[in-house]
């Protein structure tokens, strides 16, 4: 295999890796290194890695850059056959690459995947995961990422973004603090403001049903939070998914109506399911084949922000499992 490492220099707390990773990229003549400084570079970077023979892709960046590189990798033929991808731990979040095992920084990170080429033992370091595919509608391109959060969760983040300065509450924890007080202010009921609900119309399937939802079938319910993964956890460790259907998509959505209860609340973001009490009454979670959301409200992929349309139609599935490496 070959190694290639696209390095974006404007990911968050990534920006020193540039300088970092010099002396290690002088030791390894062998691998392919690019450099972007906006998404729109990516497209040629990943090009140019896919000419000079690159089959394991690392990608030094955070969350927001892994979903740009998936976006590209799956939705077009930049490279015959796919590679493998190792995310290292470059960006202010890092919630795909923790959910797969990858604990490294971009040095230690480029080490441990050139070792593991040397010793042949990279296999002991892959992990298989389902890709989260978005389609917007006609005249769109499809997003692909690990993370669905609309409504309240894309309006969070735009809050944090503008709150805070790039460099403060950021990371895993920083990240967590938000989702998770997101959560807890939905599920305790505060309906005004960035947590007020969504009219959003739902459907999903599992594997005996069809393989197009129509949209006659949708039941749109106002809603306060609806979220989707093909991850294990979030954020500090939160998994507020409870389905047990044997399904690649898990959704959790709370109706704006919900029962409102601490241990509903403190079960929900363990995933646990909701005391009985509250499980007729507008607690969701479901592990599905696809899911269909037709909505006014934002969205936001991997912490990419998507703003709202009037009327929009997306539809969610997983049609790609990619050989991910541990770095």
């Amino acid at each position: 295999m070959r190694l290639g490492l696209l390095s974006n220099c404007q990911a968050g707390l990534s920006r020193a890796s540039p300088t970092a990773l010099k002396q290690p990229l002088e030791d390894a003549p062998e691998v392919v290194h690019v450099t972007t400084r906006s998404s729109a570079d990516v497209p040629e970077a990943l090009a140019c890695l896919a000419r000079q023979g690159v089959t394991l892709l690392a990608v030094d960046g955070g969350d927001g850059t892994l979903q740009r590189v998936l976006t590209e990798v799956l939705s077009g033929s930049i490279f015959e056959p796919l590679p493998a991808i190792a995310p290292l731990l470059g960006g202010r979040t890092n919630m795909s690459a923790a959910d797969i095992g990858s604990t490294a920084s971009p040095v230690t990170g480029l080490v441990a995947l050139r070792h593991a080429l040397r010793t042949n033992t990279l296999e002991q370091h892959v992990v298989r995961r389902p890709v989260l595919r978005v389609d917007s509608g006609p005249g769109t391109s499809p997003q692909y990422g690990m993370f669905f959060g609309a409504g309240v969760i894309q309006r969070a983040l735009a809050f944090k973004h503008q709150l805070y300065p790039k460099r403060r509450l950021q990371g895993l924890f920083g990240a967590g603090l938000f989702l998770g007080g997101a959560i807890l202010r939905v599920a305790s009921g505060s309906p005004t403001g960035i947590f007020a609900p969504d009219e959003i119309g739902l459907a999903f399937n599992h594997k005996a049903m069809t393989k197009e939802t129509p949209t006659e079938r949708l039941e749109t319910k106002s809603f306060q939070l609806v979220m989707a993964t093909t991850l294990k956890r979030l954020f500090l460790r939160l998994c507020p998914f409870w389905g047990n259907e044997s399904a690649p998509l898990r959704f959790t959505a709370i109706k704006a109506n919900a029962t409102r209860s601490p241990v509903a609340v403190w079960k929900v973001l363990r995933g646990l399911p909701p005391p009985p009490f509250a499980l007729d009454s507008g607690y969701c979670s479901h592990n599905v084949e696809r899911l269909t959301l037709q909505m006014d409200c934002g969205y936001t992929i991997d912490g990419e922000l998507f703003e709202p349309q009037p009327g929009r139609t997306l539809h969610l599935a997983t049609d790609h499992r990619l050989r991910f490496i541990r770095a």
